[in-house]
């Protein structure tokens, strides 16, 4: 129940920041027209370094901020909540248009966004902090990969991972609650940590 609420809490956010982001595409729109005119006064004016100035000013107000839209809402609501969450960590997502109607959507969020969790508490103590998102699918097989930097070979218990978060025996869950998801589709889990990089993937 906790989780859904989160869920629905992230949804909410990211259909928020579109509504958001269409009003500012209009607002940079007119902004827009307004700039072009003195653009305009400014080359007839000769003032060279007052217009680098005005089009570094407007460079600024339309860079991209980070949104994702891959055309589900549910994966987007968790990719953006946490993005938005964790802007010091280098997000790179590969994930395509999903045909998959025998899983659930909500499984397939789920999913992610405790992939996504521990992917976070794996980039506390790095310096250069990335998450690397891929999804790939043949015909009805799916497949998750996650990767993200690690300073210590994770060890797991009972069918979960030992988690460095004080009291760790409340929590590291995330993994079992993903391989359950991923048996729910006859398929599995499976974790590797070399050279730094802690690799999840999880195939349904």
């Amino acid at each position: 129940l906790n989780f859904l609420e989160k869920q629905n809490q992230d949804q909410v956010a990211h259909y928020t920041a579109l509504y958001d982001r269409n009003n500012e595409t209009h607002r940079l729109r007119h902004d827009l027209h307004n700039f072009l005119i003195s653009a305009e006064a400014l080359i007839e004016l000769g003032d060279i370094e007052k217009l680098k100035e005005h089009i570094e000013k407007q460079r600024e107000a339309v860079r991209p901020q980070k949104l994702t839209d891959t055309g589900n809402p549910l994966l987007d609501a968790v990719l953006s909540a946490k993005q938005h969450d964790s802007p010091e960590i280098d997000f790179q997502i590969l994930l395509p248009q999903l045909h998959c109607d025998q899983i659930d959507p909500m499984d397939t969020a789920m999913l992610l966004a405790a992939a996504l969790d521990n992917a976070v508490e794996g980039c506390a103590d790095s310096s250069e902090p990335y998450i690397h998102i891929r999804v790939e699918q043949k015909g009805s097989m799916i497949l998750v990969e996650i990767q993200n930097p690690t300073h210590n070979h994770p060890k797991e218990r009972l069918g979960r991972l030992v988690s460095t978060k004080p009291e760790p025996e409340k929590h590291g869950y995330g993994v079992l609650s993903m391989r359950r998801i991923a048996e729910r589709y006859s398929g599995n889990l499976t974790w590797s940590a070399e050279h730094g990089v802690f690799i999840l993937r999880v195939l349904m």
